[in-house]
């Protein structure tokens, strides 16, 4: 009896084992990574943009960067993505079509138009009292 107890305890982490070595030879899924990189400037000034963001269109997660000082960015983009969001205050959203391969950009942004103003209800700020 003690040697039935004995052989399926074995037989049970043998088992186990197995599955294991199985699970561990089978190799993850990567995605081949590609280097999209560039400068972004002012189109009127050319003046570089610092703080930029530089969006990979419907990555989940999301995979982002900011241009540096000097208006540079470098990002590992996975062969899947297609498009990045480039968006900085006061300029346009701009669309980048990615290539197959490692690129530099240089990017310059437009302003956007002037927004016309914008009436904000009065329920939002109380009225101050008058003195």
């Amino acid at each position: 009896m003690i040697f039935k107890n004995h052989s399926i305890i074995i037989l049970l982490l043998l088992c186990l084992a197995n599955s294991n070595l199985l699970a561990q030879n089978q190799a993850p899924r990567q995605t081949s990574l590609r280097t999209i990189s560039g400068t972004l400037t002012d189109a009127l000034t050319q003046a570089p943009l610092p703080a930029v963001d530089i969006v990979v269109s419907n990555s989940k997660p999301s995979i982002h960067t900011y241009s540096n000082l000097d208006g540079v960015f470098k990002l590992l983009v996975p062969n899947t993505a297609n498009t990045l969001r480039i968006t900085y205050p006061g300029y346009t959203t701009y669309y980048l079509i990615l290539p197959n391969s490692d690129k530099h950009f240089n990017i310059a942004l437009k302003h956007a138009p002037p927004q016309e103003e914008v009436k904000v209800p009065r329920c939002f700020y109380p009225q101050m009292p008058k003195p």
